[in-house]
């Protein structure tokens, strides 16, 4: 499936339609499929639905999720209010056709707000309205998979990307390690299994690689490098440049220039 482009801005989510109704006692939807996803929110009655072959029981708070395809029924044991969106996503996400409960309300706030978007009509509103279809998808997932934790690579990507912006200035690891919700230790640990350093050392070996591309691209002075790079003083930066790079700054400099 393709990516929607609206204003040349990737959406991974197409609303398609809205709409919301009253049905009464026994009113009864024949078997019928849709070319997009649906889901149909219950905020007041009760009812049953098969949906692909399986039966299902919804009531208030609880809303019913059809795939692309999916071949479904319904009919109601109440007076029932619903509101329904169909919509397409191109997320890497499944979700599985059938009932659930919608724990805290979210997807409920999600698809009011998606009602308001669409009545209010203000600038951007097609945006904001794929990009609530986005919030639910994701907040549908969270709520079946409550227990699972995404990989820790995505986590130590975004720390390890700061740094490597971030190089020249004071870091301090240990809000970046409550970012990571481990311990200090452990976070040191999970960091040097990510980069292969322990994060001060990666961190000098940032302010040492760019030191190099200073020395060889540059005219500054060995003094000017040091502050830019991030190092509290020329002897400090000489010393660790020596280590790291088993040459002196002069060294490196009139072996690569």
């Amino acid at each position: 499936m393709a990516i929607f482009l609206i204003g040349g801005i990737d959406i991974q989510a197409k609303l398609e339609y809205l709409f919301y109704d009253t049905h009464s006692k026994s009113f009864y939807y024949e078997f019928h499929k849709h070319p997009c996803c649906e889901l149909v929110y219950y905020t007041s009655g009760k009812g049953v639905s098969n949906i692909d072959g399986a039966n299902f029981s919804f009531e208030k708070n609880t809303f019913s999720f059809m795939p692309v395809n999916s071949l479904h029924n319904r009919c109601y044991t109440e007076d029932t209010e619903f509101l329904a969106i169909g919509f397409l996503f191109n997320l890497p996400i499944e979700i599985k056709g059938g009932i659930y409960q919608d724990i805290g309300g979210k997807i409920l706030s999600c698809m009011q707000e998606i009602k308001q978007e669409f009545i209010n009509r203000k600038s951007h509103f097609q945006l904001r309205l794929n990009t609530l279809i986005v919030e639910i998808i994701i907040q549908i997932d969270r709520m079946l998979n409550a227990s699972r934790k995404q990989d820790d690579l995505d986590c130590f990507t975004y720390i390890k990307n700061y740094v490597d912006v971030h190089y020249n200035e004071k870091i301090n690891f240990y809000n970046l390690a409550e970012l990571s919700y481990y311990s200090y230790d452990h976070f040191r640990h999970k960091f040097k299994e990510f980069t292969g350093y322990s994060p001060n050392h990666y961190l000098i070996f940032r302010r040492i690689e760019n030191a190099k591309e200073k020395l060889v691209r540059t005219n500054k002075n060995i003094i000017e490098i040091a502050m830019e790079c991030g190092f509290s003083t020329s002897a400090q930066f000489c010393y660790l440049f020596k280590k790291y790079a088993s040459k002196t700054p002069l060294e490196y400099r009139k072996k690569y220039k």
